[in-house]
């Protein structure tokens, strides 16, 4: 086993307990007018206690509609702990507090700073906030507040061991941090909404795999869920109106449809069975994980749909013990 360590000092839990370190958690909104923010608020999901989702009480926020701003707040009691040759940087160099993000299904990151820290400064409080732009975000959203090095310094003799090249990170704070899921990703399949008219159904399942084995899962399959259906709160996470036994029976015959369909070829089905060889995020590997690795029973569409339905009320929605 490697274990990488820094080979300077940095912004660790005892230094940011001197500094007085008090973040003020997240804070997240979206404007439905110019000018009028609306808050959203994060709700654990159901699945897991550690992911959260964001929710709008009037039930009107679309993510890939409106976007929404992220904002935390934060006090230093004593930044000045962070300088010089007990600290992390050198005595006259700026210290950048800022918000990092990074989204591996979006295949997105990126920093906003917020506030620049000298050694003169005392008691002080600001805040950092980030906008994401109209469905710029699918999938998991990481979100955590950073120190860098701003503006590097000139190192004293009894500095020259502390860190001095613009933009090292010197330290991420433990807390604050959230982890936010998005509809269309880290579900079962890529889902998307789309504005498709109040006499288009509820859900359109897009399938096209030539090769089940060499197709990527994310690329074969997208489900689309119709905004103007006056069904769409009770399948709309961000939704008070959201109905997870709905969203269930959308996806449990989406899973069923794909499964089916895919058995048609007995050759390509008994090698999906076996599991040997799949290719990493191929249509194969996914319907080799429920189908196989998950004992579902295959043996006619409505064993197989009831399959489904069994597994995803299990890992959707909470039971009491």
């Amino acid at each position: 086993m490697s274990v990488k360590l820094s080979s300077y000092p940095q912004i660790g839990e005892f230094l940011l307990d001197d500094a007085g370190w008090k973040p003020g958690g997240f804070r997240f909104y979206y404007e439905a007018t110019p000018g009028e923010p609306r808050i959203l608020t994060p709700k654990i999901t159901e699945d897991d206690e550690n992911i959260s989702y964001l929710e709008d009480s009037e039930g009107n926020w679309d993510p890939d509609a409106d976007g929404f701003t992220a904002e935390m707040q934060f006090s230093l009691k004593n930044p000045e702990v962070f300088f010089g040759k007990s600290g992390v940087v050198c005595s006259d160099a700026e210290i950048g507090v800022g918000l990092q993000w990074y989204s591996r299904e979006s295949r997105q990151r990126g920093s906003m700073e917020g506030m620049v820290l000298n050694r003169n400064d005392r008691k002080m409080s600001g805040k950092v906030t980030v906008y994401f732009e109209p469905g710029q975000i699918r999938g998991d959203l990481t979100i955590q507040p950073l120190f860098y090095l701003k503006t590097p310094g000139v190192p004293k003799y009894n500095e020259v061991f502390l860190a001095n090249r613009l933009g090292m990170i010197l330290g991420i704070p433990e807390s604050p941090s959230i982890l936010l899921r998005f509809d269309g990703t880290g579900s079962t399949f890529p889902i998307a909404a789309e504005n498709l008219g109040k006499t288009a159904p509820l859900w359109t399942l897009y399938y096209d795999s030539a090769d089940p084995e060499t197709d990527q899962f994310s690329d074969a399959v997208a489900l689309t869920l119709n905004r103007d259906h006056p069904a769409y709160p009770q399948i709309n996470r961000t939704s008070t109106k959201f109905n997870p036994y709905l969203l269930i029976q959308v996806l449990a015959s989406c899973l069923t449809q794909i499964i089916q369909k895919t058995m048609e070829d007995d050759e390509v089905w008994e090698r999906i069975m076996s599991g040997d060889d799949l290719e990493e995020g191929s249509v194969a590997q996914a319907i080799n994980y429920y189908a196989a690795g998950l004992d579902w029973d295959t043996s006619d569409i409505i064993s197989l749909s009831e399959s489904a339905r069994m597994f995803l009320e299990r890992k959707l929605i909470p039971h009491e013990s």
